[in-house]
């Protein structure tokens, strides 16, 4: 099934004089730190918030989906409510901005206790419950062990001035760093006694809330260092979690929150169906491995294939496993959990990935996840060419599932407990398993024909052998049904496995968006690609940025600038024509020290996928005019 992003436009709608029912007319406006659309039948606010981390929040209502008698000004309301919680967790629990509870506690002194926000207590008393029922594989006390890897907010941009900073290191010479050295194991070593998460206190005393920071520090070389937390691991299921609650409060039914493309709430989509949703593949980030809609529900994804860098040829990811103070290495890449609240779905996305395959399987047959009827999918790599689906949800409930690389590997008992079994073979999708036992069948039954040929011949002298062939036929009629049904078998595999699948979604179009103020500023027609004078169609109103375009032959570049950011950033989007069809890349970015657009993002060869630059807010998109536009990728 042909999917494409959920395009969301963003703007603001002008005050009314009058209240009325709302009915979203095409209109924009912007605030200060989101940006607010009615377009179309759907009502959308979005901005960035969360620190430098720059974390979209973007929540979406339907225009069917509210009780009679909402006006205009309750939408505006709502939205500025939703901005103004987003803008006091986001100052609440960075951990680089001055004053905010996290930064205070990680900069406290042992033995000391600290008034904090009660939004910050609660954040803090889920993490407890969830480093308890996961037995420590969620842990927020790992940021001294995540800062000491390169994976914090500190070291991400580039402020080095702790005695183990190291110096990010340009593998390809290209201008971005990819790669970190790896640190002393005598700091992996004392930093691990800082993880003890039962060493932050928290409790609430006359109408306040504390937090008392009790572990004992460690010394390295005479340096001393105390614990450090960060709730980057819950903070965005709890905004989700509060700003769906608002949208209910002022009567919404239809509509979702997306918090970071990670951390997601939904009412219903419609009265028929739900919300059709794309679980991206880890090994190809233009495709998805499994689809399902979904309806009323809480979702969290979390994989390792985005914040990670390669050191001596081994790939560290940002999730760090307490017990042994390095990233988690055990096979899991990526885990959607579904249902329950999103801030826990946050924390079990996070310690499945930890706990490594035998116990995460364990964890999710477990009681945890049969109180909350909670579902999973997760996708396993054993280091074999074929990964693995791992998931809890009966196939029945999934549109498609499972690629050529990843086969469904799971299988139910028959009291409905999930157990592994790596020779499941998923179905006809699999083209490698299909063609597989097709040559397979053929090659044995040319051995078998071959085999009895040998022995019909020993019976017989050299004499006979030559009248025999020069009286027989060289093919009978049944030979010539066996041998044609074989070729007609194998001409249509290759049709519709081959083939097939190669057209489908084919690339007609790219298009690339602002996602600060949601309008497409760039657009390329590939059917004018032969025109040796066509440059696509450039936004001349967009305010945020300008783009350029050259183009050299048969390849052309784009070059997108954004002046709403301090400094010069910008990002180049090649697009060429290939021998299969036509191929859209990001080949170089400013945007940070790992520039994930270009280097965790496979290239756009068909319609739907999508290259998304989140420090400076802009996603390439391949489009074909049959895809739908109401598919979310995750």
């Amino acid at each position: 099934m042909k999917k494409v992003l959920l395009f969301v436009c963003v703007a603001m709608i002008a005050l009314s004089l009058f209240p009325r029912t709302v009915a979203f007319a095409d209109t924009t406006e912007k605030s200060n730190r989101y940006t607010v659309t009615y377009y179309d039948g759907v009502a959308s606010s979005s901005g960035y918030y969360f620190g430098q981390s720059g974390i979209s929040v973007t929540t979406v209502v339907r225009d069917d989906g509210f009780k009679q008698g909402l006006t205009d000004a309750d939408a505006e309301k709502m939205f500025a409510e939703i901005d103004e919680l987003m803008a006091t967790l986001d100052a609440l629990s960075d951990t680089q901005t001055v004053g905010s509870d996290i930064y205070n506690f990680n900069h406290s002194a042992t033995g000391e206790t600290i008034v904090i926000h009660k939004y910050t207590y609660e954040m803090l008393n889920i993490a407890h419950k969830m480093y308890t029922v996961t037995n420590g594989a969620f842990n927020p006390a790992v940021y001294r062990l995540v800062d000491l890897w390169g994976f914090s907010s500190r070291t991400y941009h580039a402020d080095g001035n702790l005695p183990y900073d190291r110096k990010w290191q340009d593998q390809d010479g290209n201008g971005t760093k990819e790669s970190y050295p790896l640190p002393d194991q005598k700091y992996i070593d004392a930093f691990r006694r800082l993880t003890d998460f039962d060493g932050v206190e928290v409790f609430e005393k006359d109408g306040q809330y504390f937090v008392k920071k009790t572990c004992p520090d460690v010394t390295v070389d005479g340096v001393n260092y105390s614990q450090w937390i960060d709730l980057g691991g819950i903070a965005k299921g709890y905004a989700a979690d509060l700003a769906d609650d608002i949208i209910v409060k002022y009567g919404y039914d239809k509509g979702y929150v997306n918090v970071g493309t990670s951390s997601f709430t939904f009412l219903q989509y419609s009265d028929e169906k739900g919300w059709a949703l794309d679980l991206q593949d880890p090994f190809n980030g233009w495709s998805s491995y499994a689809s399902l809609e979904i309806s009323d529900a809480v979702l969290s994804t979390s994989g390792q294939y985005v914040r990670k860098y390669t050191t001596d040829g081994v790939e560290y990811s940002h999730i760090i496993d307490a017990s042994t103070g390095r990233p988690a290495q055990t096979g899991i890449v990526t885990v959607t959990t579904i249902g329950g609240s999103a801030a826990e779905d946050d924390c079990l996305t996070t310690a499945l990935t930890v706990m490594g395959l035998d116990k995460a399987v364990e964890f999710i047959n477990g009681d945890y996840f049969a109180e909350n009827k909670l579902d999973v999918s997760l996708v396993y790599d054993g280091g074999m060419s074929v990964k693995h689906m791992i998931t809890n949800i009966e196939t029945s409930r999934f549109v498609t599932y499972g690629t050529n690389q990843i086969q469904l590997s799971s299988k139910f008992t028959d009291d409905g407990k999930v157990y592994v079994s790596f020779s499941n073979i998923k179905h006809l999708g699999d083209k490698d398993a299909v063609i597989g036992i097709i040559v397979s069948v053929a090659v044995i039954f040319v051995i078998v024909a071959v085999t009895v040929s040998v022995r019909k011949g020993r019976t017989l002298t050299t004499a006979q052998r030559v009248a025999s062939v020069a009286k027989s036929k060289t093919f009978k009629f049944a030979d010539i049904i066996v041998y044609g049904a074989l070729t007609v078998l194998i001409a249509v595999l290759f049709i519709v496995f081959v083939i097939g699948d190669s057209t489908k979604g084919e690339l007609e179009r790219f298009y690339i968006t602002d996602d600060a103020t949601g309008k497409i500023i760039y657009s390329f027609d590939f059917e004018n690609y032969g025109t040796s004078d066509y440059l696509g169609d450039i936004n001349s109103y967009w305010e945020n940025g300008s783009v350029t375009v050259n183009r050299i032959a048969d390849e052309v570049y784009v070059i997108v600038r954004r002046n709403d950011i301090e400094g010069d950033h910008y990002n180049i989007v090649k697009a060429e024509k290939t021998d299969t069809g036509f191929k859209v890349t990001v080949i170089e970015a400013t945007c940070s020290n790992y520039a994930d657009c270009v280097h965790s993002f496979f290239p756009i060869t068909t319609s739907n996928r999508s290259i998304v630059c989140i420090p400076h807010r802009i996603t390439v998109v391949g489009y074909n005019s049959n895809d739908r536009d109401d598919v979310i990728i995750i």
